[in-house]
């Protein structure tokens, strides 16, 4: 049975990746879309902020796809980038200007130009396992962290990388919230924890907050509102999404889910909350304080 594996949110509306490799791409009554030409649960998408680029990369295949919208037809997307290689590509992530994208390969962290879809830089790293966050810091500079729990940044001016704190769990997600702030999602067995961090410049030493949850399932995904108030948590053996205020770190409300099968998670601009549980979508309406 086709079912959803992966979203993103365009600037007009929504991109969906089916089981099948197909990416639907929702805006208004144009619906359109592209097969990725890879299949399975393993695929991941990310959209620029103006929705005119879509990353779609394949942890299964090797693969790495970079797909741009047409400027004489803007339902037609076409790939400007076929990246194969010899190990599993984690999720893209793209800077504020939309001009680089960056993300995981292995051990190493590939930067690409979205113009032209040529290698800006490929980060060598001594990690010893896999690395499974990034994010970027500003235009250019970079967060990223995996297996080993130490967490790095990387600033493109010089090239240098940069021991920010050792942690003793794996980093599996990293969020830059608003101009001071990283949510920072750690997983220890079946324990989630998430911290929120203040820091000062791309090399200083992270300031810890009192802000700390403890989830009591793996973390299988999670989405942070579009105006940076809300974060919500799904876990992979429960029915419910938790909703936090990121002031806080109080549990705002939890929506019910209709099954297990959570595979990706997405706020819309209106807080609306989209929750894709196996073939479905789940549409939650918050209201200013989160609630539903």
């Amino acid at each position: 049975m086709v079912h959803i594996v992966s979203m993103c949110r365009t600037n007009k509306g929504l991109a969906v990746l089916h089981s099948d490799g197909v990416c639907e791409v929702k805006e208004g009554n144009t619906p359109t879309g592209f097969h990725t030409q890879y299949s399975g649960d393993y695929g991941r998408i990310a959209c620029s902020s103006d929705g005119n680029v879509i990353t779609v990369s394949n942890n299964e295949s090797c693969n790495l796809t970079l797909w741009k919208r047409s400027h004489t037809d803007t339902t037609v997307f076409t790939p400007v980038l076929l990246e194969k290689g010899n190990d599993r590509y984690d999720s893209a992530v793209f800077n504020w200007r939309n001009s680089q994208v960056a993300t995981v390969v292995g051990t190493d962290v590939l930067v690409l130009s979205v113009e032209n879809g040529k290698t800006i830089s490929l980060i060598h790293t001594e990690e010893p396992h896999y690395l499974h966050a990034v994010t970027f810091i500003g235009g250019a500079s970079l967060l990223f962290g995996g297996e080993r729990g130490v967490l790095y940044s990387y600033n493109a001016v010089s090239g240098k990388i940069t021991t920010i704190h050792p942690f003793n769990t794996p980093i599996m997600g990293i969020t830059i919230v608003g101009s001071n702030t990283i949510l920072m999602f750690l997983g220890d067995g079946r324990v989630c924890k998430l911290f929120s961090k203040s820091w000062k410049d791309a090399t200083a030493t992270l300031d810890y907050t009192d802000r700390l949850s403890d989830f009591n399932d793996v973390l299988l995904q999670y989405g942070v509102s579009p105006d940076g108030k809300l974060l919500a948590v799904g876990c992979q053996d429960d029915y419910t999404v938790m909703v936090y205020d990121i002031a806080t770190m109080a549990v705002v409300t939890s929506l019910f889910l209709p099954s297990k099968g959570l595979s990706a998670m997405v706020f819309d601009d209106d807080r609306t909350l989209l929750c894709a549980v196996n073939s479905n979508i789940m549409l939650y309406k918050l209201e200013g304080n989160g609630h539903v």
